[in-house]
């Protein structure tokens, strides 16, 4: 239950691929991986992130920025996520273990296979695309005249 928004975060994507396809518009999921940014500093004293960061990114794989910026700069710049990567999942390797249990995908890909067994349930994703517009208010997803 605690990776539901995984799932969602998979199935919006999935959705926006297929509504914006004919437009040229790409649309991804993307994770990372285990990056180490600042959000440990805020969350631990400096002394214990100080002893325990070897550790995670011998053990976690923690990586660095820059590693971890590699996977949206693929997404963002490489053409060829328009035509195999639209709607899918691509991930950094190394991504955490609770997203990816199975050792096979914490490998990563671009495009990888969800982690999600359903992520590729096409009238779950089109269900969530509604569900969402209409809790924001936007209506259940017709065009405007």
């Amino acid at each position: 239950a605690s990776l539901l928004w995984l799932y969602a975060w998979l199935l919006h994507a999935k959705a926006l691929a297929k509504k914006y396809k004919k437009k040229g518009i790409a649309a991804v999921a993307v994770h990372p991986g285990f990056v180490d940014t600042g959000l440990m500093r805020s969350t631990m004293p400096s002394a214990v992130l100080f002893l325990i960061r070897p550790y995670l990114k011998w053990r976690s794989g923690l990586i660095d920025p820059w590693e971890g910026a590699q996977t949206s700069l693929f997404c963002a710049l490489d053409p060829s996520v328009d035509k195999e990567g639209n709607g899918k999942y691509h991930s950094q390797a190394n991504s955490p273990k609770p997203m990816h249990p199975d050792r096979a995908s914490r490998t990563g890909g671009w495009p990888m296979e969800s982690p999600h067994p359903t992520a590729n349930d096409e009238a779950a994703a089109d269900k969530l695309y509604q569900v969402s517009r209409e809790l924001v208010g936007l209506g259940p997803g017709k065009k405007k005249k």
